[in-house]
């Protein structure tokens, strides 16, 4: 049926559903030529219907900003939510483990080791096993550990602790969406995967053989609406023999 403009009340979200499945197929098609796997940003739509379109065409999860999004997406009976904000309170972790009651694919990122021991208090006490990425800060300074020595040590730290699973590591660059040569958006995105493959490399040197496996998954995450690179900034490998 259709409906006029005019008889729509406002404010109200109006979408083009043919241009938004083309946007999101164009995005999963070149996450699987570049090898990668895709896990969009929900606070460009905080819209579970638009998430259960991303996870159809492909992507491994959604990511959210804040414990509520990730509340919206898992009562949604989405999979594969990430957290992508450190959660310093109590309540803020306990509405985390009640989530992973309910879904066990649920991760969370940390970047200090009061974080990392709050969540692991909180596993415990919830009898839940909480994923968690080390937040490396890589230039937009609001998250992240300052330093790869500081990253190391936390997720030393995570993979210590019997209640947590290390999950691997994020790094939030935001700010290369706002670089508007593609050349030198280009350059900026290497030289965050340049981070992140060091800081990958000094994990791999550092950890046992057992837990080497663990640094398998790197997780970079970019605005949704930033404008392509040349590639992926960060591809997925294996732990060198």
């Amino acid at each position: 049926m259709k409906v006029s403009r005019a008889s729509i009340d406002t404010p109200a979200l109006i979408v083009d559903l043919d241009v938004l499945d083309r946007n999101i197929a164009t995005m999963a098609a070149r996450a699987k030529a570049w090898g990668v796997a895709l896990r969009p940003h929900a606070k460009t739509h905080k819209c579970s219907a638009i998430a259960r379109r991303q996870v159809a065409a492909g992507a491994m999860g959604i990511a959210c900003a804040t414990i509520d999004e990730a509340e919206v997406m898992v009562e949604a009976d989405l999979p594969g939510v990430l957290v992508t904000s450190p959660l310093a309170t109590e309540h803020k972790v306990r509405r985390f483990t009640e989530l992973l009651r309910r879904r066990s694919d649920l991760a969370v990122v940390a970047d200090h080791p009061q974080h990392v021991a709050l969540l692991a208090e909180m596993a415990r006490r919830y009898s839940v096993a909480p994923s968690v990425l080390v937040d490396l800060d890589v230039g937009d300074h609001r998250t992240g550990t300052a330093t790869l020595e500081a990253a190391v040590n936390l997720a030393q730290q995570i993979q210590d602790s019997s209640d947590l699973r290390f999950a691997g590591l994020q790094g939030y660059a935001g700010r290369i969406q706002h670089v508007a040569a593609f050349a030198k958006r280009s350059s900026e995105a290497a030289k965050v995967a340049g981070q992140l493959a060091e800081l990958r490399d000094r994990l791999w040197a550092r950890a046992s053989r057992r837990h080497a496996a663990a640094v398998r998954v790197l997780s970079l995450h970019l605005h949704a609406n930033a404008r392509a690179t040349a590639g992926p900034a960060i591809r997925i490998s294996q732990p060198p023999n």
